[in-house]
């Protein structure tokens, strides 16, 4: 399988410091130390595809209202983030837990993307506890 992020180290001098902040924050994707600098902060599934027209975006994450995302999109980069509750009413603080694997709390995904998006056609649905984000592709003519 392909990567699917790209990255021209250094392809233009005039834009280094760019292109090293690009490899930083790729490298920070993947659960590097340099991304366990906030441990607070949680990174759901993601599944990141592309055909033709659109890149597809299903992000993992049950438990949430369609209100409690937000979704950015800034130069290269689409930010979906927010904040999911504990469903456990039983039990309210860590020390009641036997076992605790659900994430809770705020997270955040950054995708980076190889090309321009259309950002007036972007789509979002949630539904059956997955988020699917629809970018569709600009092309330069």
């Amino acid at each position: 399988m392909a990567p699917f992020i790209k990255i021209k180290l250094f392809a233009n001098h005039g834009h280094i410091n760019n292109e090293m902040e690009k490899m930083i924050r790729h490298i920070s994707i993947f659960n590097t130390p340099l991304a366990m600098i906030n441990e607070n902060i949680w990174h759901p599934p993601t599944d990141v595809c592309e055909n033709k027209n659109e890149f597809i975006i299903v992000m993992e994450i049950a438990g949430m209202k369609k209100n409690d995302f937000d979704i950015s999109v800034s130069n290269d980069a689409l930010t979906i983030s927010g904040h999911r509750h504990t469903n456990a009413k039983e039990c309210k603080t860590p020390n009641n837990y036997n076992q605790m694997e659900i994430h809770t709390g705020y997270f955040e995904k950054i995708i980076y993307l190889p090309i321009k998006i259309n950002t007036k056609k972007i789509k979002a649905t949630y539904q059956n506890g997955f988020l699917k984000i629809i970018l569709s592709k600009t092309f330069k003519r």
